[in-house]
């Protein structure tokens, strides 16, 4: 990513981050974190990755919920943020942290088999 691509991404993770807590009212992403944001190359498209404690249920719910306030964090990004174009939000599960939960799984099962 160019230097311009990094400075937005940071912008909208930092405002994204502040909305979620304190401007989004839904009790289904109360449990949700921004983990990181990518940008095209063109600056139309933030990829937004968040991680979502709870189950599978619980995760999926707040992955609509974030999709259907977009307009609305949309806007506010549009008033916190020095940009002639607001790009299009799209949210996405952060892999990383199921990845992480499964080494860690993997991990203790294989201390326990050293400790019998």
């Amino acid at each position: 990513m160019d230097h311009r691509q990094i400075r937005l991404a940071e912008e909208i993770q930092h405002v994204i981050m502040e909305m979620i807590p304190y401007g989004l009212r839904d009790p289904r992403i109360e449990n949700a974190s921004v983990t990181g944001v990518e940008m095209t190359r063109d600056l139309k498209l933030a990829k937004i990755y968040v991680e979502v404690r709870g189950d599978k249920v619980a995760k999926q719910q707040a992955l609509r919920a974030l999709k259907r306030a977009r307009g609305y964090l949309r806007r506010e990004l549009a008033m916190q943020i020095n940009v002639r174009h607001i790009p299009d939000l799209a949210f996405y599960l952060d892999p990383s942290m199921e990845s992480q939960e499964r080494v860690e799984t993997l991990l203790r099962r294989i201390q326990g088999e050293d400790d019998s």
